[in-house]
Parts: C-alpha cells; sequence; structure tokens
C-alpha cells in the first residue's frame, strides 16, 4: 500500500494519476447478479421496480441495484442480436464475476407449444443459424446450451407454486393477455434476425419440434456464461408477444417485459 506524492502545481500530472487509480479501481468491482436485457422497455420494469442508479462503466449501460444483501446491475445492451449479447455479455461476466447471469424481456413463439402472454423459462437454447449452406440447401447444425438441472429445479418449485402468475402480474394494471397462461419451461431458439413469416417459422422450428420461443439473444447469454472461467448461474425468461407472423404488434410489449422482469 504506497502512497503516491503528486505536487498540486503539477495538475496534468495528479490528474492523469488520479484517472489511472479510478480505472483500476472500477476494474476490481465484483458484482453478485448481471441481467441483461436488449431493449429499454425490457429494462424499463426493473427501474420501477427497484430503486437504483444508472451508469456508464466503459461505454457500457449499467443500473446498479440492491436485491435483499446481493449487489448487482441491469445491463442494457447497446443493440439487438447474438452478436452484441455475446460480446457485452462475455466482457461483463469476465470483468464483473457474477455468480448470477439472467435476461429477460419478450420474444416470438412457436404456435403449436406456446401461448401468446405466456413467460417462457429457458431449459436449453441453441441457434438456429449454424450450419452449412449446400447446393442442396441449408444443413442446419445446432449447438446448444442447457440450464443446469439444479437450476431448473429450484426454478421449478418456484413457477409450481399455486397463484404463482397472480404473483408476477401484482402491481401491473395495463393490457393483459385475452387468456392467462401459466409459466412454463421451454426450449428457445435465437438468431440474428426478426422472424415475421410464417414459411420460415415453420422450418426453424423443423429443427427441434418442442421449441417454444424464438429470440435474439438467449442463446448468446447461455453462451457466453458456459464459456467463462467463472461459470455462473444462468436463468433466461422471456415472455411470448406475438406469434412470428404478419400479425405482430405491441400490446404486449409492456406485459412481457414486466413479468419476465418480476420472475427474475
Amino acid at each position: 500500500h504506497g502512497c503516491i506524492l503528486s505536487a498540486y502545481s503539477n495538475k496534468k500530472g495528479w490528474k492523469s494519476t488520479l484517472e489511472h487509480l479510478l480505472i483500476q479501481l472500477n476494474k476490481n468491482i465484483t458484482l453478485d447478479f448481471l441481467i441483461f436485457c436488449a431493449l429499454k422497455e425490457e429494462r424499463a420494469p426493473y427501474i420501477t421496480m427497484i430503486n437504483g442508479k444508472k451508469c456508464n462503466r466503459r461505454g457500457i449501460d449499467f443500473y446498479d441495484i440492491d436485491i435483499g444483501e446481493k449487489k448487482g446491475s441491469v445491463v442494457l445492451l447497446p443493440s439487438m442480436g447474438l452478436v452484441n449479447a455475446a460480446i457485452i455479455a462475455g466482457a461483463c461476466i469476465d470483468r464483473y464475476k457474477p455468480s448470477i447471469v439472467a435476461m429477460s424481456g419478450i420474444c416470438g413463439g412457436f404456435t403449436d407449444n406456446v401461448k401468446l402472454g405466456q413467460l417462457l423459462v429457458s431449459k436449453m437454447a441453441y441457434e438456429y443459424q449454424s450450419g452449412k449452406w449446400t447446393d442442396d440447401g441449408f444443413k442446419q447444425e445446432p449447438y446448444q446450451v442447457s440450464t443446469d438441472q439444479n437450476t431448473l429445479t429450484n426454478l421449478s418449485i418456484m413457477i409450481d407454486q399455486d397463484d404463482f402468475l397472480k404473483e408476477l402480474e401484482e402491481g401491473y394494471s395495463a393490457t393483459k393477455p385475452d387468456e392467462p397462461t401459466p409459466p412454463i419451461f421451454s426450449i428457445f431458439t435465437s438468431g440474428s434476425a426478426v422472424v415475421a413469416s410464417k414459411e420460415l417459422l415453420t422450418n426453424i422450428q423443423n429443427h427441434h419440434r418442442k421449441s417454444g420461443g424464438l429470440d435474439m439473444e438467449i442463446f448468446a447469454i447461455h453462451r457466453a456464461t458456459e464459456l467463462s472461467i467463472n461459470k455462473p448461474l444462468c436463468i433466461c425468461a422471456k415472455t411470448v408477444v406475438d406469434l412470428c407472423d404478419s400479425n405482430k404488434d405491441d400490446d404486449l410489449h409492456i406485459y412481457g417485459s414486466y413479468i419476465s422482469a418480476k420472475f427474475i
């Protein structure tokens, strides 16, 4: 523990030294948890529900909060998509060494397996874009990452509680789904593009018949935690707000963002 002495008259010198020390201190910050959101409307419920503080850490938008005795932050990605999610999540996990990583927000859904307004908790995620294009078409090679079984068991005990959906909706008074549907575990598939085509959706669903949610980030979050040295737990949950067809609208966006954030 040294003591750095600098002449006050040498402003350029001590300001440079102080800035260096502050950078080093910021590098040494550790957080108990990190929650990632791709859109401002997905992060908005956390700001409404929990008092916190926004800050800019090396160009990344953080909203620092406490949950009980745990300290963490809700990180807003600079943009949607697998690339942004993978880069930011990987860097933040490595830098702040959280014990738990999470993601909440909204997603599309496969009609056969989910309902509009239903909260989906990820038990496994894969990327539908990975594979090889040949003269015969696209041959898929779906890399997968699963949520660990102990975490799934703990989450299962939670979502199986009576009136759990009512608990999630508590405090929410805007537009709700026509038919309330309890949360379920689901398989997510992620890609870099917004899908609003029934034909393309059918092709994607053929990769895994039990796929429920379609989004642009969850696989990247799962993969970033899997590849990290710290190996934090990963919990991802999003709400179905459209069925990826031409009828996409914003009616359930606020609801979906709220209950998924409440769950996380």
